[in-house]
């Protein structure tokens, strides 16, 4: 019973020989007499094919170690240059909003804009405040300056070293600035009232008649920093302050001051 399993096996493993071992004829044969008369050296080499084969294929000459080594700076390259190509398209598309950002905006022959990037931001009772830029007076920056972005005012710088500003932005709680209603020629306040955009304080020919949908823009109305008439937002109802003067909400021009990324900041003059 023995002797006949073993030749069963022995008759398989002949079998699996001719079938993996190498093309030709006279070099099956030879492999098959290795197979018996050096059976440990020729069941090893067929593993390293089987498992060769199984892999992917690996020459001759590489063994199951080398191929690992090999498999890692394979994976390694295409980890470094999948890097470069996000990088690339990062710089790509960043380039693009900066294109669109200057494109969008058409800045009177008056006044010059900077661009710069917000770096990081500032918080008071979970809401976004201020801003701080990449620039600051070295750029010609200064307090009392415009900061925008392609849709209208973002907010107004607060201060400036010389290459960093802190803006104080539209949607800050304790927000003030002159504004004005061109059309009617109606000036005001623009203030935030308890996390409402409002145009109070007016005063003009329009000061109690402003109507819906009625643009609102800056004004340089006490100060020399201020670049007049960058778009704030549209008029949304009308209301009566506590001494019964007009107060006029606004809808910002601006409507996402998380997503913004980069500004410009309007300084009067030509630079």
């Amino acid at each position: 019973m023995t002797t006949r399993v073993l030749t069963f096996l022995s008759f398989l493993l002949a079998a699996a020989a001719l079938f993996l071992l190498p093309a030709g004829t006279a070099r099956r044969i030879l492999h098959t007499g290795f197979l018996f008369t050096q059976p440990a050296r020729e069941i090893s080499a067929m593993g390293q094919r089987i498992s060769r084969e199984a892999l992917g294929g690996l020459p001759e000459n590489m063994t199951l170690e080398e191929r690992d080594a090999l498999l890692a700076e394979l994976g390694q390259a295409r980890t470094q240059l999948a890097q470069a190509r996000a990088q690339q398209e990062g710089l790509r598309m960043e380039n693009l909003q900066l294109q669109r950002l200057l494109r969008h905006y058409k800045a009177p022959h008056e006044y010059s804009l900077v661009v710069a990037e917000v770096t990081s931001r500032g918080l008071f009772l979970g809401k976004v405040c201020t801003f701080l830029l990449d620039r600051g007076a070295s750029d010609g920056i200064q307090a009392g300056q415009a900061v925008l972005d392609q849709d209208g005012l973002v907010g107004v710088v607060e201060q400036a070293t010389a290459r960093q500003a802190v803006v104080r932005l539209l949607c800050a709680p304790d927000f003030s600035l002159p504004a004005e209603s061109v059309e009617r020629r109606t000036s005001g306040i623009l203030e935030n009232r308890e996390g409402r955009l409002m145009l109070t304080g007016t005063m003009g020919e329009a000061f109690d008649s402003l109507g819906f949908g009625e643009w609102v823009t800056t004004s340089d109305l006490g100060s020399e920093a201020m670049q007049p008439g960058i778009p704030v937002g549209t008029i949304q109802g009308k209301e009566r302050s506590p001494d019964d003067s007009p107060a006029y909400p606004l809808s910002s021009a601006v409507k996402d001051f998380l997503g913004i990324r980069y500004v410009m900041v309007a300084i009067r003059g030509k630079r």
